[in-house]
């Protein structure tokens, strides 16, 4: 293989002044004898910048380390192939080799299990697989109906069967035998209130704890005023009034006090009496004269004011 073209014209140059056979000085290797074989790797082999002609660098041949000609045969099998011997017609079996069996006889049924016979009989002999060997029952024959309640058969006539469900086992009773007819009663009582409510004769009341005297004000604590209130609202009796605190000669002021004074001063405050008058300062004639003559003076100022406004409107 040749980099460069041999058949171009050798008068052709890059630039002028180009000299094809000019190298630059290179410097003096610093590599040891013993290692130029790495360095010339590390260089490589085409030598581009060098005398141009490639550098093959030949590997020695590796020799196989097979002990038996079996392995050797393994060997060249394995490196050349057998694909071009089958391409060509000439392809040969390939060598046999004896398999030494890795599962014991006794494991045979454990192994074929692994290697998928269990899932392949059940694909394709589904319903016609015997059972396996169930398992010895861990319970005597005296539990066994310990064993069957455990397993949900109490639930089970629970909600199918109830009447199969057998008794507890009951407690010696507690009550004596004067008392049994109060025990009996303790229960059925509720279940007579439940299922037969207002059939029957009534049970005796107790007697009365309030006196004759007492009894229209019991009436009247168990309800008796707000019934009357709902049912004869406006026809029930006026209470008694309690006696009046004030006396006769104080019945005014009274009156006044609830209101009787801001009642007449909003509707009749001509009924009012008035305040009552002053003692008048002046004593002698001439002082009330000048009293009587400087009273109501605004008055007449005013009037002096209206009739000079009038007067000056209609001479405009």
């Amino acid at each position: 293989m040749r980099l460069f073209n041999d058949d171009k014209p050798k008068e052709v140059t890059a630039y002028p002044g180009y000299d094809p056979g000019y190298t630059s000085p290179r410097p003096v290797a610093r590599v040891r004898p013993e290692a130029e074989e790495f360095a010339c790797k590390a260089r490589g082999s085409l030598e581009l910048f060098g005398s141009g002609e490639p550098k093959v660098i030949r590997e020695p041949v590796r020799e196989p380390r097979c002990q038996t000609s079996d392995a050797l045969d393994n060997y060249q099998l394995g490196r050349n192939g057998m694909v071009s011997n089958l391409l060509g017609g000439q392809g040969g079996a390939p060598p046999v080799s004896s398999r030494v069996e890795r599962v014991k006889p006794e494991a045979r049924g454990i192994a074929n299990a692994h290697s998928g016979s269990g899932t392949a009989a059940l694909f394709t002999n589904y319903g016609n697989i015997p059972r396996s060997a169930r398992a010895a029952p861990r319970i005597k024959p005296e539990a066994e109906g310990a064993a069957e309640a455990h397993k949900g058969g109490n639930i089970n006539k629970l909600l199918h069967d109830p009447r199969k469900i057998p008794q507890s086992a009951r407690p010696v009773p507690r009550v004596k035998d004067e008392a049994r007819t109060i025990a009996e009663k303790e229960g059925r009582s509720m279940n007579k209130n439940l299922t037969q409510f207002a059939v029957g004769p009534i049970s005796g009341r107790p007697e009365p704890r309030v006196k004759r005297e007492a009894q229209d004000t019991a009436d009247m604590a168990k309800g008796g005023r707000i019934n009357d209130m709902f049912t004869q609202y406006g026809r029930m009796p006026l209470s008694a009034k309690p006696v009046p605190k004030v006396k006769g000669d104080g019945e005014d002021n009274a009156s006044m006090a609830k209101g009787g004074r801001m009642s007449r001063l909003m509707h009749d405050a001509s009924s009012m009496p008035s305040d009552p008058r002053p003692i008048p300062r002046a004593g002698s004639s001439s002082a009330k004269r000048n009293m009587k003559a400087h009273r109501g003076q605004m008055a007449s100022i005013f009037a002096q004011q209206g009739s000079r406004t009038v007067a000056m409107t209609a001479a405009r």
